[in-house]
Formats: C-alpha cells, structure tokens, sequence
C-alpha cells in the first residue's frame, strides 16, 4: 500500500515480475484520512471538515474546536512563503475534486496544488518519498 501524492486515497499495488508495481486500487484505511500519513496527526484542538460552496463543489477546510473558527490554513503547515498566494479560480471539468490555486508572484507561475506540499518541500520536512514504476 502505498500514498501517492495528489491521490485522495491510498493505492494497493502489487509488485510484477518486472520490478514494477501494478495499481490494485484504491483503500480505504481508517486513520489516514486528512494527509495524517504524510503530515501527522492533526492537533488535538483541530478537525479537517469538507462543506460546499456556492455550487456544492467540495471545499477542506480546518475548523478550530476551542474558538470555532475555520481557515483554509492546514494547523500542521507553515505559512505560505510570501511570494505564494491563493487565488480565486474557475472550475473546469477537468479539476480534481479538492485543489485550490496558488500563484508565485516572483515567477508568475499558477499550480493547482499548496506549495507547501510540494516533494521538495515534503522532503524538507523528514517525509520520506519514493518513486514507483507502474506497469
């Protein structure tokens, strides 16, 4: 089993005579929603909650369970570097379920991912990553 980073859910794969790894599927595995297996544990005062906007379209958010207050801040997070921004976006059909856009502004560039939780800045933080060839 393994988390693969842009997946909702982990895989299960399978090793093939090649070396290379088959995707089974998709798991359901109880405690690792909320990226708790590649960022931790949430704080005990925190809970990940998902609500709809304004056309039912999922949003994650944080709610603080001492203030009640919610953020789009993940508690586990650093700050956003300052030359990222979160910016308002069109959905198009082709966007994954939960994303949200960031743009840089030293480079101009716009991803639909937090910077944050980029392989290199994963790396940084201790978590150890992993490629894997699929057949």
């Amino acid at each position: 089993m393994c988390i693969f980073l842009g997946c909702h859910s982990p895989m299960m794969l399978r090793p093939d005579d090649s070396g290379q790894f088959q995707v089974v599927g998709e798991a359901y595995v109880h405690g690792l929603e909320d990226a708790v297996g590649i960022l931790g544990p949430l704080p005990s005062n925190w809970r990940a909650i998902i609500e709809g906007d304004a056309i039912g379209q999922p949003l994650h958010r944080y709610l603080n369970l001492k203030t009640f207050e919610q953020t789009v801040e993940d508690p586990r997070l650093s700050p956003l570097p300052p030359e990222w921004k979160r910016v308002a976006y069109e959905r198009s059909s082709d966007d994954p379920t939960l994303f949200e856009v960031f743009s840089n502004s030293v480079t101009g560039e716009t991803i639909k991912s937090d910077p944050r939780l980029s392989p290199e800045a994963l790396q940084l933080r201790g978590v150890k990553l992993e490629t894997f060839q699929l057949s």
